[in-house]
């Protein structure tokens, strides 16, 4: 675990420990069974948020390119709103990518924030 991690463990403490349980209790798990689930489940959520939008974006891409190599989509301009579409998913992209990295590298962290969010 890294230090911000602990610190919110620290933080939270006991209240972090019974709500794990009682989480765990929820689901029908064991404790120690629920928290490696729970940390995985975290890393999917941040695969999936940030690999959606990069298909979606890399096949937006590939048509936006496809139209413009046509000489007749490019000069009646059919490319322009598959473009703009484009761009408006790549900034989507940024914007999910941003939030769902932490997910990703440090799983932990991010299952812990999420206990924290229930606990509040």
């Amino acid at each position: 675990m890294d230090t911000n991690t602990v610190q919110l463990i620290e933080k939270f403490g006991i209240k972090l420990d019974g709500y794990v349980e009682v989480l765990a209790s929820k689901t029908g798990m064991a404790t120690e069974h629920f928290w490696p689930v729970f940390v995985r489940q975290q890393q999917i959520e941040g695969f999936t948020y940030i690999g959606v939008p990069l298909l979606a974006f890399v096949v937006l891409f590939f048509i936006t390119v496809r139209l413009y190599k046509n000489p007749k989509t490019r000069d009646s301009g059919d490319f322009i709103p598959t473009t703009i579409v484009s761009i408006i998913v790549f900034i989507g992209l940024l914007i999910t990518t941003a939030g769902n990295l932490p997910k990703i590298f440090n799983p932990e962290y991010a299952a812990v924030q999420e206990v924290v969010k229930m606990i509040k």
